[in-house]
């Protein structure tokens, strides 16, 4: 009975392995990737804990080994337990703390002794420097897991809150759609940065999240410098691709458009995009550049507008 049972159960783990290999055969590279490196900054945070635990304990013991040191210093003090007659026989006068042959006692050597020992100690260790630096890498390692983690939601297809309404388009679905007309990869690094691109123009332009001035059939003006309002999600992408290409060498949009050709990371293609004619001087020289780091911290609230 019991050897049956044990084959049932290698049976069912030998199944479960089977369809955990499957599971991650069918994973798309990007989002493999993305959940590898979140998995790399989960073990790195442990670490980082570990050493903040370790200084915090160092800290601690330090801190305990002052305070009795330091206690039992001044309870000496206190006490009149300092000092003693260099001879002999000697008789404690009223003033003996002004006694030219009074010494610290055995005892009151020690207790200072011990004192400085721990102060020694407590330098050595370097304990609150420690603390600190530790508490900074896990800031910034928590940061980088919840940069991959809604990555990693974002392009698995998990839920993210929408603010759209009917027949439009998150800034993602724009992103995708817009990296698909110009033969880019769909890449995380590409779609911040699309997404970034769109949240600093953060315009309200119909069907035209990057505010070009494209003339098109059925468009209408959207203000006073030409942005144009489009009638359709097609219509959009196929203006801002023929503006993107039409400023190739004139405008600098080549560089924009080799950047998202080789999944450059988002720094770098706000960098090609800050450099072009497209809102150059913008944002007071910090266009797009300024909102990456914001964006990539909270990519799927950023992602969803």
């Amino acid at each position: 009975m019991r050897r049956g049972l044990f084959a049932a159960a290698l049976a069912a783990a030998a199944l479960a392995a089977i369809q955990s290999s499957t599971a991650l055969a069918a994973t798309p590279p990007l989002l493999w990737s993305a959940l590898q490196r979140t998995d790399a900054l989960t073990a790195r945070l442990d670490g980082a804990r570990l050493q903040l635990r370790v200084a915090r304990a160092d800290v601690r013991r330090n801190a305990l080994s002052l305070e009795r040191a330091s206690e039992r210093v001044a309870r000496l003090q206190a006490q009149g337990g300092t000092l003693r007659y260099a001879a002999r026989g000697g008789r404690r006068s009223q003033h003996w703390l002004h006694h030219p042959r009074l010494v610290p006692t055995p005892g009151y050597r020690t207790a200072v002794a011990a004192l400085r020992r721990a102060q020694r100690e407590a330098t050595a260790t370097d304990g609150f420097p420690r603390l600190a630096a530790a508490q900074r890498r896990i800031d910034r390692l928590s940061a980088a897991r919840r940069r991959e983690r809604a990555l990693a939601d974002a392009l698995s297809g998990a839920p993210v809150p929408a603010t759209v309404g009917p027949g439009e388009q998150t800034r993602e679905q724009w992103a995708t759609a817009l990296l698909q007309a110009i033969d880019a990869p769909v890449c995380g690094n590409n779609l911040v940065s699309l997404v970034t691109w769109q949240t600093a123009e953060n315009t309200t332009a119909v069907w035209n999240p990057l505010a070009t001035t494209q003339p098109a059939p059925g468009t209408t003006d959207y203000n006073s410098v030409g942005v144009k309002n489009y009638p359709s999600s097609a219509a959009g992408i196929a203006a801002t691709v023929a503006t993107l290409r039409g400023g190739y060498v004139t405008q600098g949009y080549g560089w924009i458009l080799y950047r998202l050709a080789t999944c450059a990371d988002p720094s770098v293609t706000a960098g090609a995009i800050n450099q072009s004619n497209w809102c150059r001087g913008c944002a007071g020289g910090a266009y797009v550049t300024g909102m990456v780091d914001e964006v990539r911290a909270d990519y799927a609230a950023y992602a969803a507008g």
